[in-house]
């Protein structure tokens, strides 16, 4: 019972720091935070946070991991396991994965942190596991689908099914960053300044039926 009471007290303390850490990040920025700004909103020692998060850089990723966990990761289990088609499976996810962005647009800054090398040289490596982990499960949702419409007789046959999912995980995301990336946007874009919804849902519609059987396109 003391054990169960300490972890939960653990998981609690973490639970106050990431939501303060969310508001000092937000307002100050990542490069002038400092963890004695989140120390001070959150209500504990600096050492504290330490004992929880090793690096700045490992709260700040745990933020993000957070939230891909809770708003992506936990939803699409749900989608997988409805009784609805692939191709609808598919489109919800996809569409999840648009509505995680426009909802936390920070992330898209958060995430472009994370690929520097100076940033994750810093972070610990319980972290890159986690980010690691995360990242597989997003792929892996996508290649579930795929594997499960190739079985029905809806995708083609000949399909690696592995190699498809990863396709739909990556475009997907990479359509939103390309739409975020305000330089290669002003080069790129066209002329009737389309918003990024409709080709969103484009590439979802070109994607899907390039992998269909001829007599399930639509």
């Amino acid at each position: 019972m003391a054990r169960e009471w300490k972890q939960e007290e653990k998981n609690r303390q973490k639970e106050i720091i990431i939501s303060k850490a969310i508001e000092v990040f937000s307002k100050n920025g990542f490069k002038k935070t400092k963890m004695q700004d989140i120390a001070d909103l959150s209500g504990f020692s600096k050492g504290l946070l330490y004992l929880h998060f090793k690096t700045k850089e490992d709260l700040y990723a745990s933020i993000l991991l957070k939230i891909y966990r809770e708003a992506l990761i936990e939803p699409e289990d749900d989608i997988i396991n409805k009784n609805i088609c692939p191709d609808d499976k598919i489109k919800k996810m996809a569409y999840m994965v648009l509505d995680l962005y426009k909802k936390y647009p920070e992330i898209i800054s958060m995430i472009g942190s994370l690929s520097r090398k100076e940033f994750q040289e810093k972070l610990s490596d319980e972290i890159k596991s986690e980010i690691d982990k995360l990242t597989r499960k997003g792929k892996e949702r996508f290649i579930i689908v795929i594997k499960e419409g190739i079985n029905k007789g809806i995708y083609k046959k000949e399909l690696e099914y592995t190699k498809i999912g990863t396709l739909f995980f990556t475009a997907l995301h990479g359509v939103i960053f390309f739409y975020n990336d305000e330089l290669i946007y002003h080069f790129l874009k066209d002329k009737e300044n389309e918003p990024m919804e409709v080709y969103y849902s484009m590439m979802i519609d070109i994607l899907l039926n390039g992998i269909k059987e001829k007599g399930d396109k639509k």
